[in-house]
């Protein structure tokens, strides 16, 4: 939201208005709901003239459709309400409820600001009353004098990003594989020694097992 304090005296003995253009401070702080419907901007703010708003500028502008309530001339007329698209608000720092609500509002952007940044500070509309638009910055030099150089108006995001989505890539299937199972492949028949039991796979070398070691016969057995 592009936010003008009027007459703004610090550090602008001039009294000449300011600009900063501050996105995502407290809602309940700017608007409150109408009960006319919509919603209404909460007392010091007040909506800036859109001819005070140069085109090149409006890009910092967030319009929004606000409730305006004007109160009857007497009791015998009804009240106007309308409905308004603002580009910008603004506030008079001259009056107490004004200097409260920049008082709140710097406690904020310096608690909202990351420590290694300087915390952003509004900026002069023009060097005068006279001059045309013409954002300026006021600075002391090393005499402690004020003066003006030309300056960009600063915008402050204190939103919070909200987290991206985290793609999850879709899970590659399982192949299962066949599980093989080892067979153990046994003879139809096995030829065996009555002695001592050994395995011979046909009678030709049972019959020489025997003949060594047991002079028995052979044995033949079926599995």
């Amino acid at each position: 939201m592009l936010i003008r304090i009027a007459g703004h005296y610090p550090m602008n003995p001039k009294h000449i208005d300011k600009l900063i253009c501050i996105k995502g401070l407290p809602e309940e702080w700017i608007f409150k709901d109408s009960v006319y419907g919509g919603k209404e901007l909460v007392k010091p703010w007040i909506p800036d003239i859109d001819e005070n708003i140069p085109k090149e500028i409006r890009h910092l502008c967030d319009p929004v459709e606000i409730t305006i309530y004007t109160a009857p001339i007497n009791s015998e007329r009804k009240p106007v309400i309308d409905k308004r698209t603002i580009l910008g608000i603004k506030f008079e720092y001259g009056t107490n409820p004004g200097q409260e609500l920049w008082d709140k509002i710097e406690r904020y952007l310096d608690r909202m600001t990351p420590r290694d940044q300087k915390v952003p500070v509004p900026v002069l509309v023009a060097p005068d009353h006279k001059s045309s638009f013409s954002p300026h910055i006021s600075m002391k030099n090393p005499r402690g004098a004020l003066e003006l150089f030309p300056a960009e108006i600063p915008v402050v995001d204190l939103r919070k990003e909200e987290p991206k989505p985290v793609e999850i890539e879709d899970p590659k299937p399982i192949v299962s594989r066949p599980v093989i199972e080892q067979v153990k492949v046994v003879p139809d028949k096995v030829f065996l020694c009555s002695g001592c039991n050994k395995e011979f796979k046909n009678d030709l070398g049972l019959e020489i097992h025997n003949r060594r070691m047991h002079k028995g016969k052979k044995v033949l057995a079926e599995v």
